[in-house]
């Protein structure tokens, strides 16, 4: 099934997890220009075990081109360009290479696939195609199989123009969509059509001294987070000083443009390492790697938590390259989505599709095994999305509307909840048309459980929460249809 889209809002919420196991990543430790080996570090003490049994392939060095898949617990490298293009896959438990495939290029293109980003849901790799069309680099959406080497462009057409990509990719899974930055420019192409869906310039100033680079997706949050690279021109240009270069870590809207810079300081300058980043959502850590140490930074506050040295005990050109972290770590989380209430005006009928790919199981509350769903009728529609033991639970409440005149009565009221993520006490505000003489709040956690209520005789005020635990959670008022839940974070 392909080429669908969202009828409504998804959110990927987690349970606790579990750290029983080392806190590391995963990525090549770089022994000389001509061999590679598979390796981890412990973030704790910047230990590096060389986990393969030797050299897994020679480096042809690419940058920015690795990704991790977290049900199978595989780690996805290319190296080499044009027709030498080879994309491997590794065992990440054993060091050993499941997989060694030519990319094919019949068309002998620049790189057939580069800046991979895996989705898990879907067991699959996409990326983009580098060619020359004899004016300017002409960059492709497409997608490749580890196991062939078989690379197919999805796109219609050129997503971009210009060879040069600032960083890291990274994949929404469950929304289907696909993120990559240049200097100047942020772009989401969408999974099932290869289109750029939307394409805001970051930088209307010098792309020179200012760039947004080491992009990573958070889907507990649904952020794109990266490296806020600020070069600052050297005043007296002829005393031979460096100029100075900044990183803060900052995030994007994809739709807008609009870069927030997080840090209120520098997190460290800049010893220029393209693609060594990833981001751990659970524990809001956003980690990248610069002049030989791992730096973790607090997604909320862009503060430096830690910058842990890398040992290099076997003397490698770089201990190790093209990091990625294994977001699902044991033991295997539950993953809730929400779905928007749907309003059904009289003989009115709604598509609600839950596709996100064809290796997914589908399941609804009636028994029904199709992703999509005609609601013709009001009532609670519920689904379980599976694959390979990892489980997505969503629901929908279906309403019948009231209507006079064949036009439909909605309550004009606008809710507002912040902060988010909040410690424990949120303020709140409902301006809406109509008096109100008590508001009777309810918070439910991920799968739905009602988990804290009260009633007040205001329409706005503060809300104290902190007996609830760190967490993702919905606010509803009730009795307001046409409010949609607030989502919000508690973190402390």
């Amino acid at each position: 099934m392909k080429h669908l889209t969202f009828s409504f809002l998804l959110v990927l919420l987690t349970t606790i997890f579990s750290y029983a196991q080392v806190d590391k990543v995963y990525g090549l430790n770089f022994v000389s220009s001509n061999a590679v080996q598979f390796a981890s570090m412990n973030l704790a003490n910047g230990s590096v075990d060389v986990i393969s049994n030797g050299a897994i392939s020679p480096d042809q060095f690419a940058s920015g081109v690795a990704d991790f898949d977290p049900v199978t617990k595989s780690y996805f490298y290319i190296r080499g360009i044009s027709s030498n293009s080879t994309i491997y896959q590794v065992d990440a438990q054993l060091g050993t290479v499941v997989h060694q495939s030519v990319i094919s290029n019949p068309n002998n293109v620049i790189g057939p696939i580069t800046n991979i980003a895996f989705n898990w849901l879907e067991d699959k790799l996409y990326g983009v195609s580098h060619s020359w069309n004899g004016v300017s680099d002409v960059l492709e959406f497409a997608t490749v199989d580890p196991s062939t080497g078989a690379m197919q462009v999805l796109s219609p057409g050129p997503i971009s123009l210009g060879s040069y990509i600032s960083g890291n990719s990274d994949i929404d899974p469950i929304h289907r969509k696909y993120y990559y930055g240049t200097p100047d420019t942020i772009y989401t192409v969408d999974l099932n059509t290869g289109n750029a869906v939307s394409t805001p310039l970051l930088f209307p100033g010098s792309i020179y001294t200012e760039q947004f680079i080491n992009l990573t997706y958070n889907w507990l949050d649904q952020q794109i987070y990266g490296l806020y690279f600020l070069s600052i021109p050297d005043p007296n240009p002829y005393d031979n000083d460096i100029f100075t270069s900044e990183l803060y870590l900052a995030k994007v809207n994809p739709q807008t443009g609009v870069i927030t810079v997080i840090s209120q300081q520098p997190t460290s300058n800049d010893g220029f390492s393209s693609g060594d980043c990833d981001i751990d959502p659970t524990n809001y850590r956003y980690m990248y790697i610069r002049q030989g140490s791992m730096y973790q930074v607090d997604l909320q506050t862009g503060d430096v938590l830690s910058v842990t040295l890398i040992e290099n005990t076997n003397n490698a050109v770089a201990p190790i390259i093209n990091m990625a972290y294994d977001e699902l770590i044991d033991p295997v989380p539950n993953l809730t989505m929400t779905m928007e209430d749907i309003v059904l005006g009289s003989g009115e009928t709604k598509e609600v599709n839950v596709w996100v790919g064809d290796d997914v199981t589908y399941l609804w509350n009636d028994g029904s095994t199709d992703p999509i769903r005609t609601i013709t009728q009001p009532g609670t529609y519920s689904v379980e999305i599976s694959r390979a033991g990892f489980t997505v639970n969503g629901s929908a409440i279906v309403e019948m509307s009231t209507s006079v005149d064949g036009l439909l009565q909605e309550e004009k009221s606008e809710f507002s909840l912040y902060p988010t993520p909040s410690t424990g006490l949120l303020n709140f505000e409902l301006m809406t048309s109509t008096p109100i003489k008590e508001l009777d709040f309810e918070i439910t956690d991920a799968s739905g459980r009602l988990v804290w209520s009260k009633q007040l005789a205001t329409n706005s005020g503060q809300l104290d929460v902190s007996l609830l635990s760190n967490g993702v959670y919905f606010v509803r008022l009730k009795g307001f249809t046409t409010i949609e839940p607030q989502r919000i974070v508690i973190a402390r």
